[in-house]
């Protein structure tokens, strides 16, 4: 663990994308079940309406470039 503490120190641009990833999924753990329950109990959404809105989000992105 000591060693790569060190590593990711010396090599600052590999932290600052582990630091980025780390951020980046942290949120994106924490947003899903947050969304699931605004449309639990929020007047006028029901889980219809959150898987709609889950399939729009996934069409959505962008395909990667190698397709």
């Amino acid at each position: 663990m000591r060693d790569a503490v060190a590593y990711l120190k010396r090599e600052k641009g590999i932290l600052n994308i582990f630091t980025y990833m780390s951020v980046t999924n942290g949120v994106a753990a924490g947003y899903a079940p947050i969304l699931v329950a605004f449309f639990r109990t929020a007047p006028g959404f029901s889980a219809a309406m959150y898987s709609a809105f889950s399939v729009a989000e996934f069409l959505g992105k962008p395909l990667p470039e190698s397709m």
